[in-house]
């Protein structure tokens, strides 16, 4: 088995890595502040249902179908995704800081790439696959595309070598710190319970990457009209610790 990425793979989902992710709540704030998030028992179905309404049906597809366009260097399909992605986020915070955070993303791994030769790559897969986030961000420079985290998330992973499944944890990861750190920042939890939450929602991430390698475009589906208006509602707020 090679396992040569899995160094790649550790630096990507790692809190250090330098995409934003610490300034988002994954709208955790918003319930928080109508009352409909008051403990621990109440995050873990919180996040259970964002998973399953959410991160399944949509994001993670989303960002497997668009790792397979990496793959495979088409440009067009890639910028398809990205901007079905950006259109069907109503909530306007939970679109620019998929951007914010996609781009910032993306922009690192360009220049790890193009600076470090120690990659889980091979020199022709590597000078392609750089050629191809490039081409990508130029798109995204003519307004042709968005640059949304799921798509850059995918296009990076592919520079990288980190295989598609892994690609579709690190998403799910990222997710769950960000959000369970938002409610250790809110005073809701400890540090332990943040992570026992993480933790017992590992075989369900496991199961939905397993799932969604199997799915097409048109398996893509989300419905979790409660939060979002309440993100609505948050974004308006005068006083708000995250952007989502």
């Amino acid at each position: 088995m090679n396992t040569g990425h899995e160094f790649s793979l550790m630096q990507l989902a790692d809190s250090f890595f330098p995409y934003g992710n610490f300034a988002l709540s994954g709208g955790l704030e918003a319930l928080v502040k109508a009352g409909r998030i008051k403990n621990s028992k109440d995050i873990g179905r919180f996040l259970q249902n964002q998973l399953h309404f959410q991160l399944e049906p949509f994001d993670c597809i989303i960002l497997s179908l668009s790792y397979d366009s990496a793959q495979n260097s088409d440009l067009m399909e890639i910028t398809n995704l990205d901007n079905l992605f950006f259109s069907s986020k109503i909530v306007e915070a939970v679109r620019t800081s998929s951007i914010r955070s996609g781009l910032q993303f993306l922009d690192c791994v360009i220049a790890m790439v193009t600076e470090t030769k120690e990659l889980n790559t091979k020199p022709y897969q590597r000078k392609e696959s750089l050629k191809f986030a490039n081409m990508f961000r130029t798109k995204v420079k003519s307004k042709d595309a968005r640059g949304t985290f799921p798509v850059c998330l995918s296009i990076s992973a592919n520079m990288l070598g980190i295989p598609k499944q892994s690609a579709i944890r690190i998403f799910l990861y990222s997710y769950l710190a960000s959000t369970v750190g938002a409610a250790v920042r809110m005073g809701i939890i400890q540090h332990v319970s943040a992570q026992s939450i993480i933790a017992s929602l590992r075989n369900e991430c496991e199961s939905i990457s397993n799932n969604v390698m199997r799915k097409t475009i048109f398996d893509v589906w989300q419905s979790i009209p409660l939060v979002e208006i309440l993100q609505m509602r948050h974004e308006k707020d005068d006083l708000r610790m995250f952007i989502t």
